[in-house]
């Protein structure tokens, strides 16, 4: 289970307090100034609603276990996890046969060769980010 609260350090850094994230100043003169006027240096904040939860959650699946456990998503919030995320398992699946992820039953994984771009694999589930099509997503990352 996550800590409840993770205090953000330095430079575009993401805390957290119960479910609301926030995110440091992403230039260090801005980043040092707020700390110079005695306040935090936080540039954006954000509240998670059940849906950012559910997505938080296969993403932090994904980027600190390397898979998800469909089911076991699926029951933790009460949700049907393919009919859920229908449009996310098939971009996956483009990924699959790319050889960057394993979407098996009740499981999705990332591959070997996925490891090198786990980020943009976790970014499917990415509900702010526009899905870019997989030519756009790996020459960004690379």
């Amino acid at each position: 289970m996550p800590a409840p609260i993770l205090v953000a350090i330095g430079v575009s850094a993401i805390g957290r307090v119960g479910d609301a994230y926030a995110q440091n100043q992403k230039l260090l003169p801005d980043y040092y100034a707020a700390i110079d006027a005695g306040r935090l240096p936080i540039q954006r904040g954000i509240r998670l609603n059940d849906d950012d939860r559910v997505r938080a959650a296969v993403i932090q699946e994904l980027m600190c276990h390397e898979s998800v456990d469909i089911d076991a998503i699926g029951q933790r919030f009460g949700i049907d996890f393919k009919r859920y995320f229908s449009r996310e398992i098939e971009h996956l699946q483009e990924l699959q046969a790319d050889g960057l992820t394993c979407v098996d039953g009740n499981r999705i994984g990332i591959t070997d060769r996925g490891r090198l771009l786990m980020r943009n694999v976790a970014m499917t589930f990415d509900a702010y980010i526009a899905q870019p099509t997989a030519a756009t997503t790996f020459s960004q990352a690379i």
